[in-house]
């Protein structure tokens, strides 16, 4: 009885809530993880540079 109740409720959650929004974030072109090819190249980008500080490695010992 409870696990096909959680399992109804489950579905209920899913095709409720989370499909309305991941519809919604695909239609305003939401890609977090960057999935959509650009069409160059390489699929790599460019990241800040980061500056090297000593001081972080004196505190590991």
């Amino acid at each position: 009885m409870l696990n096909t109740l959680s399992s109804i409720l489950m579905r209920i959650v899913f095709f409720c809530i989370l499909t309305p929004i991941a519809m919604v974030l695909r239609l305003f072109g939401y890609d977090p993880l960057k999935l959509r090819s650009n069409q160059s190249a390489s699929q790599w980008f460019k990241r800040k540079q980061v500056k090297f500080d000593t001081n972080f490695f004196h505190k590991q010992g």
